[in-house]
């Protein structure tokens, strides 16, 4: 066991999830087991440290944080330190940075382009679709999604994400609660697919509903830019386009489908105040291409826009027309939507026998044609 986690894990159980005492303690002093020698000498170096602080550091003991650590262990979770070399640079760089991050998967691709996208778990089909289709694109072009693994928004950001790359889901819960549990079977896929899922907090830690605006300040300084695809005026979303703004970060917001329909009013808010308009994913893909910030500077240049839509048109065309498809997956195929039908739904729609229903089925997944996501099954969106 490396030592020095405990001090870092001593250290954030001493305080609030997002306090910005945490940063300016590490600010100060990077390295935890320094800061935990230092502090119970003098405290002359950190004089932003109050009493009741001080009584919450001195509560416990980095030894008394062995048992989280062999938790962690026994449920394959890995812990990252803030002096880790892996840990993200981004987010060094915000005023309250996690001293320890849970995760699963690759955090390497954290170092890789980011773009969050976020928006509301209660989400018209114009923002599901929309958003799927923008992250598949943005995949296409080696950026990597992050997003929160909740319904509606999030979901389709990391599914579409997953279509032509990889994806980060920024949870608001310890790794170890299957929260929400419809979601189980995407952070697998995740995970399978070379991404990673990360959280600031603990195993035992409960579930509450504070902790997710609290999460939505990682989800932004994880990412060169927030797209905000669809929010009411209250929304989480609007959270972490306000932390984005802090942060100094890029604000693209979708335009609502309905100007007048109030599941639209937090991002009518941030285009009247002049976030930038996202059409289509080359509104990202071409500001990036001629306005380099310094984390992207050491990246190579984006493939051409052109050679990279006749790929998805290409693909497209090949949906319309499945005509290599035997005629049990053609009947399937055309009644399958961008809404989840199961397989017994899908038998009282076509005259096909239920061991051929599920031949079409697994011919279609194959094809490319179609996905599962928990026991439904879904059109994939080429638009």
């Amino acid at each position: 066991m490396n030592k020095n986690v405990l001090y870092y894990l001593w250290l954030a159980g001493a305080f609030s999830y997002g306090s910005v005492k945490l940063g300016l303690i590490l600010e100060k002093e990077p390295d935890a087991c320094a800061f935990y020698h230092q502090f119970r000498c003098s405290t002359r170096e950190f004089p932003f440290l109050k009493r009741s602080d001080l009584e919450s550091l001195q509560k416990h003991t980095p030894s008394e944080y062995e048992e989280q650590v062999l938790e962690c262990q026994r449920n394959d979770i890995h812990i990252l330190c803030y002096t880790d070399e892996v840990y993200p640079e981004r987010l060094r760089q915000i005023d309250s940075p996690p001293p320890v991050l849970y995760y699963r998967g690759d955090p390497a691709v954290l170092a890789e382009r980011c773009i969050a996208m976020v928006g509301t778990r209660h989400s018209s089909e114009y923002g599901k679709q929309t958003t799927y289709r923008i992250a598949q694109k943005l995949a296409a072009y080696g950026i990597v999604i992050v997003s929160g693994c909740a319904g509606g928004i999030d979901t389709f950001a990391h599914i579409g994400a997953l279509e032509e790359g990889k994806t980060v889901a920024v949870l608001g819960t310890p790794l170890n609660r299957n929260y929400p549990a419809f979601n189980a079977e995407l952070k697998r896929q995740i995970l399978e697919k070379g991404g990673l899922i990360i959280s600031e907090y603990p195993i035992g830690a409960p579930i509450h509903r504070g902790f997710f605006p609290i999460r939505n300040r990682l989800i932004s300084a994880l990412s060169d830019a927030v797209l905000v695809m669809e929010a009411p005026q209250r929304s989480g979303a609007l959270i972490t386009a306000s932390c984005a703004v802090e942060q100094g970060k890029d604000v693209f917001c979708l335009p609502p489908a309905d100007i007048g329909n109030k599941r639209y009013d937090g991002v009518k808010g941030y285009l009247r105040d002049g976030a930038r308009p996202l059409l289509d994913a080359s509104d990202v893909l071409e500001f990036y291409r001629f306005s380099r910030p310094p984390l992207l500077s050491n990246l190579p240049e984006w493939e051409s826009l052109d050679e990279k839509e006749e790929q998805i048109q290409e693909q497209k065309e090949r949906q319309k027309e499945p005509t290599r498809l035997s005629d049990e997956a053609k009947k399937v195929f055309l009644v399958l939507s961008d809404r989840p039908r199961e397989a017994e739904e899908i038998m009282q729609l076509v005259s096909v026998p239920p061991n051929g229903i599920f031949s079409a089925l697994t011919e279609l997944e194959l094809a490319g044609l179609i996905f599962k996501r928990g026991s439904g099954y879904y059109k994939k969106c080429i638009w």
